[in-house]
């Protein structure tokens, strides 16, 4: 989870989730990044926040599993939230879920 609207440390974020997107481990693991706090007026819009990121849509998996992205990296998707307003997270969890067998 990352907050979309602390500008100065979305360099730090995009640094850490590259370091755990290289490790074997985790490589066939579904990833969801929350761009939470959407709820600021200062978050970035989620085109944005993909792109400082580094998660452009022909880099992610695409929220519609079952028509997925075959050019996708990883199964990795981004969506945007607000937990203060209870908004937009539950989709990420349900995405995550479609990868449980």
């Amino acid at each position: 989870m990352v907050d979309a609207a602390d500008h100065n440390r979305l360099t730090e974020a995009k640094t850490e989730l590259e370091s755990l997107l290289m490790m074997p481990e985790l490589k066939s693991l579904p990833v969801v990044v929350f761009g939470n706090k959407v709820d600021k007026k200062d978050a970035l819009s989620e085109e944005q926040f993909r792109e400082v990121m580094g998660l452009e849509y022909h880099v992610t998996k695409g929220k519609d599993v079952s028509n997925a992205n075959p050019t996708a990296r990883a199964n990795i998707e981004v969506f945007m939230c607000s937990v203060k307003a209870r908004a937009g997270y539950s989709d990420g969890f349900t995405w995550m879920s479609s990868f449980l067998k």
